[in-house]
């Protein structure tokens, strides 16, 4: 069997209840672990949930729709160049894929262990 792709990502300091978290206690991980504008991203949206994170597209896709209730949302996580072209701030990004590949590796362990018990 070859290596998960996901696996130089510790899953070990995860809270043991990750998969079980919901709403603001989730949030309140999100906002330990990948800061204040990550769980406003993924509060803002109703990803509430490890799974519901996890079942998305792309978490960042609503910052390049043209609507006056994302303004003070886009405020701090973007900018817009000369050129009219939007750059999301690298470290919004960086966490995000982080928190992805974190998860997937967790999903992971914990689909090995319950297929272990089986």
């Amino acid at each position: 069997m070859s290596p998960s792709k996901h696996s130089n990502f510790n899953t070990k300091f995860l809270p043991f209840n990750i998969m079980d978290l919901r709403d603001e206690n989730f949030y309140d991980f999100i906002r330990q672990f990948a800061g204040k504008k990550v769980a406003e991203l993924l509060s803002f949206q109703e990803y509430s949930s490890v799974d519901s994170f996890l079942g998305r597209q792309d978490v960042t896709a609503i910052l390049h729709l043209e609507s006056d209730e994302l303004i003070d949302l886009k405020k701090n996580m973007r900018i817009i160049l000369s050129n009219g072209s939007i750059y999301l701030l690298p470290g919004i990004d960086s966490s995000i894929m982080h928190l992805t590949k974190l998860f997937k590796n967790k999903q992971e362990e914990l689909i090995k262990q319950s297929k272990r018990r089986q």
